[in-house]
């Protein structure tokens, strides 16, 4: 019988999504998700919506704007130190090959372009404009134009990574809350809070055209959001719920629609400007078709896409439960969605082509780093934006005799219920990137991008005495290689050494055994993730002896230590898609990697090798299992059945037994459906009796009673903690929503 501590008394509400944005089709596709907080999560579509590194943010850097530059054009310069055309091509071919830049416009009106190896501010420059309402890159990815509350628009020069004012446009007497490029970065389109949407030109910044939309009872209506689509029709979205398309040569409206209930936040549209997407304060998400545009075409009319064609809304749904601020398209084949995101702080991923018809993706993201878990001591620590908290798990009553009978799940009663123990708040500028609990509960360490910090508590029965040990400051030195804060942290099983990744890709043992003169030593680093191209470390892993260290980056490269040795080991082959977690199997000497394709693989420590189990099935595991929804987040072992596996994600328990074969017959389906689907199939061949033996052949076995899970261990045999946040809870933290007229009501 398998003892589930259910809890939901970890209080983690991500903050709203304020914006999102994809890179350009000219590299590789990520999504970036910008929160109030400053936290921006960047998300890789093509690895399944998979969560691939988090910029932390800090004090100062809340969110308002968010866009990627890739630059795409050479500069003067770099064209003058190619001789011939060959050279040329070259260097724009390793032009190409470059990462794209992030750069964010935050509410304290500072421009950060982010670092994405070492998650923190690679360049910062003050707009001197107030607030930065929106921005936006040139498509060559060479200018940066910034919108802010002064009521001025500023160009910023960001040709071959530099990040410089190079003029500024004519200051208007009103807010700059909304501006778009057209394709040929010939024009400007502004929503302003003065009832106002402005054309500038870009060539010499002059107002080509200035258009006007009604005020609400002698008030300024809210020019929220802008679009300029390929043919010249400009789109604009505001604070009384109309979404107008005008003629950007004219000047002047050709149609509007009373689309939404209140404020229009958020406008996205595709590459060929044919279709367009509105949302915001009702939460509506409406589409809008061009039709008509292959029937008539005069070639004599000044438009003639306009002259014969109109807009229709053409459907719409209601995806989110709260005010919706962002939305993001992506046309590449093999994502072709549209992204929505908001106060709710879901993600929702919708197809784009079928919407609204087709059933849409929640995307729910619960960083598993969060939680640590002392499993002999029973505490569970969260890691909160700039602290963290620890409590001691509950108890519940014994089952009696006559319930172990019973096949149904028990409830038992509660004895005691969780014990809050200790809460601590950190003063600095910058949020929290990683904290852990060690095993025997006497130290907690906690990092960001510029420090880590070590405590040695003791848990007493009327509190916990909390000692920094303020010499672990000190034991990088002067070393500039391994300086500053960290992207994870570890402690070993034994609770001796605490294991680093530092934000420069460096991994860091360091000794714990002298902390009473608070001394610390630093035993080795490895530098096998910083060489050649330096990738954020995502994944980090010790075996349950002690022995090995297994640590893995976005780049998919995932290398083995000997902690005993304190050698570097060997390094596993690049998978087919990145990996989402490392966990050792705690009986044999055998890492399980999963992968955000769900497929897993089981790697032989003493072989170097990957198992017989893996070659044979880990390309053909179950259709339906890989199909599920929601990607495999973490892995964990009930010591007392150490070949069966549970993996885990966001709305599910998946059970794997690696003694068992791999087939689609007795794989992927429900625990609480897999009884009567079994008698049925039985049934179907006059077979009145099941047998032992069907049972025990079903393997994948998928549990989803329990959901939006941030965490599955085992604590012990047969006992399992499970943590929820369930999206209820996390609606009774934010503020009502808007509340639209109903049928009847």
């Amino acid at each position: 019988m398998l003892e589930v501590h259910r809890c939901r008394f970890v209080e983690h509400t991500p903050d709203s999504i304020v914006s999102l944005t994809f890179t350009p089709y000219t590299t590789q596709s990520l999504l970036a998700c910008g929160r109030a907080n400053g936290k921006i999560e960047i998300l890789s579509p093509i690895n399944r919506w998979n969560l691939i590194k988090t910029i932390p943010g800090g004090d100062n850097y809340g969110l308002e704007a968010l866009v990627w530059a890739h630059q795409v054009t050479l500069s003067q310069a770099a064209i003058d130190l190619c001789d011939t055309e060959e050279e040329k091509e070259k260097a724009l071919r390793d032009l190409i090959k470059k990462s794209p830049r992030l750069f964010s416009g935050t509410k304290s009106g500072l421009i950060i372009e982010w670092d994405l190896d070492k998650l923190k501010p690679k360049k910062k420059l003050h707009s001197n404009g107030g607030t930065i309402w929106c921005m936006a890159a040139n498509h060559s990815g060479t200018s940066l134009v910034v919108g802010c509350d002064d009521g001025v628009m500023r160009l910023f020069d960001i040709f071959d990574d530099q990040l410089t004012l190079l003029k500024t446009f004519t200051r208007q007497n009103a807010k700059l809350l909304s501006l778009a490029l057209d394709d040929a970065d010939k024009i400007i389109a502004t929503g302003w809070s003065d009832c106002s949407i402005r054309i500038f030109e870009t060539s010499n910044g002059r107002v080509k055209h200035k258009l006007t939309v009604e005020g609400i009872k002698g008030r300024d209506t809210f020019v929220h959001a802008v679009l300029a689509l390929k043919d010249g029709t400009i789109v604009s979205g505001d604070s009384r719920g109309d979404v107008k398309f005008w003629d950007g040569e004219m000047g002047t409206m050709l149609q509007t629609f009373k689309a939404h209930s209140a404020s229009v936040f958020c406008l996205a549209s595709n590459q060929e400007g044919n279709s367009v997407f509105s949302s915001g304060q009702d939460y509506k998400l409406n589409r809008f078709n061009l039709v008509g545009k292959e029937n008539l075409e005069d070639p004599s009319a000044t438009n003639p896409t306009q002259a014969f064609s109109h807009w229709l809304l053409t459907g719409f749904r209601r995806l989110h439960a709260h005010d919706v601020k962002a939305l993001a398209i992506n046309e590449l084949k093999t994502i072709m969605s549209i992204v929505s995101g908001g106060v709710d702080t879901d993600l929702i991923v919708a197809p784009l082509l079928k919407f609204p018809e087709v059933n849409c993706r929640h995307l729910r993201i619960f960083p598993k780093t969060l939680i640590s878990v002392s499993k002999s001591q029973k505490l569970i620590m969260y890691q909160a934006l700039k602290g963290i908290k620890l409590w001691r798990l509950g108890k519940g009553t014994l089952p009696i005799d006559s319930d172990l009978k019973k096949k149904d799940a028990l409830v038992l009663k509660l004895l005691q219920p969780q014990d809050s123990l200790l809460e601590i708040l950190f003063n600095g500028p910058h949020h929290l990137t990683s904290s852990t609990l060690s095993e025997d509960s006497k130290w907690i360490a906690v990092a960001d991008i510029e420090e880590i910090k070590l405590f040695r508590i003791e848990v007493l029965p009327g509190g916990v005495n909390v000692r920094k040990m303020r010499g672990f400051s000190q034991v990088f030195g002067n070393s500039k290689k391994i300086s500053g804060g960290a992207h994870r942290l570890l402690f070993t099983p034994d609770s001796s050494k605490l294991i680093i990744a530092t934000v420069n890709s460096y991994i860091v043992i360091v000794e714990l055994d002298n902390w009473h003169q608070d001394k610390f030593n630093v035993l080795c680093y490895f530098n096998n993730h910083a060489k050649a191209e330096p990738s954020t470390i995502s994944t980090i892993d010790v075996s349950t002896d002690g022995e090995w260290l297994a640590t893995g980056d976005v780049s998919n490269r995932i290398h083995l230590y000997n902690l005993k040795t304190l050698q570097y080991y060997t390094t596993l082959p690049r998978l087919s898609s990145i990996h989402t977690s490392l966990t050792f199997d705690p009986s044999s000497p055998i890492m399980v990697i999963t992968l955000a394709s769900n497929e897993i693989y089981l790697f032989d420590l003493e072989s170097k090798n990957f198992t017989d189990w893996s070659r044979k099935y880990s390309r053909t595991l179950p259709t339906k299992f890989l199909n599920l929804k929601d990607k495999i987040i973490g892995c964990t072992f009930n010591p007392a059945r150490p070949t069966t596996a549970i993996l885990w994600g966001v709305s599910y328990i998946c059970f794997v037994d690696f003694e068992k074969k791999v087939d689609e017959s007795n794989a992927e389906l429900e625990i609480l459906q897999r009884k009567e689907l079994l008698h049925h199939k039985l049934r179907e061949h006059n077979i009145t009796k099941v047998a032992p033996e069907e049972l025990s052949l079903l393997n994948f076995k998928v549990l989803r009673k329990y959901q939006s899970i941030m965490c599955v261990e085992f604590i012990e045999e047969n006992s399992i903690i499970v943590i929820e946040r369930p999206f209820e809870d996390i609606m009774k933290t934010l503020p009502s929503p808007f509340a639209w007229a109903k049928y009847g009501t």
